[in-house]
């Protein structure tokens, strides 16, 4: 199939695109970075969402070599979100954690608001960004630091999928509701 791809390529943009991104996932990868940076971990947080601690915590419980930055940032002093930074910093004393409190605003997504707040606490040239909501686990900066070293300066973004919080998606949510 990846073979018929790459004779027909040129004929469709859409597929050029879609073979782009396949032949990019054929490749093996390598799980581990050679020279391992130093990584900062942007969080922007707004509110104390169900899971919060453990999507935070498993930053702290990386298995990676260097050091860790985490930076979470929220617009507002009242954010429950802090309450759950604070108990993670009490957790994990030897993670470098970092919060932003800035309620000014930079237009009118406020996500974008709380990233450009956050812009100067960084202290790594690897940068990643998780939304808040994204559960990882132990390997992920290890392999997101492989990817980055492998494709040299740039940006990654990684694909990710969400379940409802009663667990199921909508879609099946709806094909339960359709059934007799």
């Amino acid at each position: 199939m990846i073979w018929n791809a790459r004779k027909n390529a040129g004929i469709n943009p859409r597929l050029d695109k879609f073979v782009a991104l396949v032949l990019r996932f054929q490749r093996e990868r390598q799980s581990q970075a050679k020279t391992n940076p130093s990584v900062s971990v942007l969080k922007p947080l707004h509110g104390s969402e169900p899971g919060l601690f453990p999507r935070l915590a498993v930053l702290c419980d990386q298995d990676y070599a260097q050091e860790i930055q985490i930076v979470c940032g929220t617009q507002a002093a009242a954010d429950p979100a802090l309450h759950v930074v604070g108990l993670l910093k009490r957790r994990y004393p030897k993670t470098q954690i970092d919060v932003v409190v800035d309620e000014r605003s930079h237009g009118t997504n406020r996500k974008i608001s709380n990233l450009v707040n956050m812009e100067a606490l960084p202290r790594h040239d690897l940068i990643i960004l998780s939304d808040s909501d994204i559960l990882v686990d132990e390997q992920f900066i290890s392999r997101v630091a492989a990817e980055m070293e492998d494709l040299g300066p740039g940006v990654l973004s990684c694909a990710n999928y969400g379940l409802a919080a009663g667990g199921t998606s909508r879609s099946e949510r709806q094909s339960h509701a359709s059934a007799p």
